[in-house]
């Protein structure tokens, strides 16, 4: 991709903006169905992860 072309996108996406625009959704697309067992049980694999520091 040319300079030029990237500049006239606009500035590159923060982390932040790419967490909830993109990967967030992908991740409950992909993981929230996936139900835990023991003392997780109750909760999805999406939602455990997200909570991780």
């Amino acid at each position: 991709m040319s300079k030029r072309t990237r500049l006239l996108n606009g500035p590159p996406k923060t982390l932040e903006e790419r967490y909830f625009s993109e990967i967030r959704p992908l991740l409950y697309e992909r993981l929230g169905t996936h139900h835990q067992y023991g003392v997780r049980k109750g909760t999805t694999l999406a939602s455990y992860i997200e909570k991780i520091p």
